[in-house]
């Protein structure tokens, strides 16, 4: 099962020009955003607190 189509996604150039509020989003909402090169995914931005949860999990 790919998980991965189910977060929300925004293209690289947009990371680029919006990283401000699209970082904000993130650690507003702990929602995980994938980030989108040539319609093909390229990396996950996780919030801290998300980061520290995964952490915990397989700890």
């Amino acid at each position: 099962m790919n998980t991965l189509s189910i977060l929300n996604t925004v293209s690289a150039r947009q990371l680029q020009r919006d990283y401000k509020s699209i970082f904000a989003n993130v650690n507003k909402t702990n929602t995980p955003i994938m980030v989108i090169s040539n319609n093909e995914p390229q990396v996950v931005i996780l919030s801290i607190k998300e980061m520290d949860n995964i952490n915990k999990f397989f700890s």
